[in-house]
């Protein structure tokens, strides 16, 4: 026997439990993004735009620092989208295409950068930086698609959510 859903709470056809379990993981996707998210930003502070080393190396780092958030968002995709969650799958949706815009623009400004990063390389460290850039480079283009699909994907759900709140 399914659960009454009380009145006023908007599920898409299934029970309260799973309306509150979908709730549930939102929230906790929620926090985990927030958390990651936020350790990302600490690596910008304090900024230093116009360093060759600040640039190559913090890009480097907040791509390697965005799994966290990035599992995060996907479970508020996820949920906000399976819970009718409208105004925050907006959200989901938007935040998506921006961060994968975002994304594509640090690998832009590390592509501009390594040409004069190697030239300032000893020999010896060029195979280890040259690791480094493959898995930036890697990593970076997985965010770009990744995002730009969660936004794109959640966008077109907002048809199926048109009465939910």
């Amino acid at each position: 026997m399914k659960p009454v859903v009380p009145e006023g709470q908007r599920t898409r056809g299934g029970s309260a439990d799973e309306y509150a379990a979908w709730k549930m993981g939102f929230l906790s996707g929620l926090a985990i993004a927030a958390v990651g998210t936020l350790d990302s930003a600490l690596l910008l502070y304090p900024p230093n735009f116009a360093s060759l080393d600040w640039e190559f190396g913090t890009i480097s780092a907040l791509i390697e620092s965005m799994p966290l958030a990035t599992l995060g968002f996907g479970a508020m995709a996820v949920a906000a989208t399976a819970a009718g969650f409208r105004k925050w799958s907006w959200l989901v949706a938007i935040t998506g295409l921006l961060v994968s815009l975002f994304v594509l623009a640090m690998l832009v400004i590390y592509t501009l950068d390594l040409p004069a990063a190697f030239r300032a390389l000893q020999p010896a460290m060029k195979s280890p930086v040259r690791l480094t850039v493959f898995k930036t480079m890697l990593m970076g283009g997985t965010y770009v698609v990744l995002y730009a699909t969660l936004g794109v994907w959640t966008w077109r759900r907002l048809k199926s959510l048109k009465g939910a709140s």
